[in-house]
């Protein structure tokens, strides 16, 4: 039973490892893609704010068309 049970934590060992190694190279690829998923967050931002900016300029215009019509019909 010892010698299944040193395997087995050798195994373990061996899987925890490579869990461990995989982990660092995802950070590594995370942290590399950092500044452009900062640049994602910097555009999501302005679109909402050019989103924000279309939908007053709607707004607007289209009380400006109804002052237009209401002039048109005096």
């Amino acid at each position: 039973m010892n010698r299944a049970t040193i395997t087995k934590y050798s195994d373990m060992k061996q899987v925890a490892g490579n869990v461990a190694r995989t982990v660092a190279d995802l950070n590594d690829k995370y942290k590399s893609l950092q500044p452009y998923l900062e640049q994602i967050d910097q555009i999501e931002d302005s679109v909402t704010k050019l989103e924000q900016a279309a939908y007053k300029l709607d707004a607007y215009s289209k009380r400006l068309e109804l002052k237009f019509k209401h002039l048109e019909k005096r």
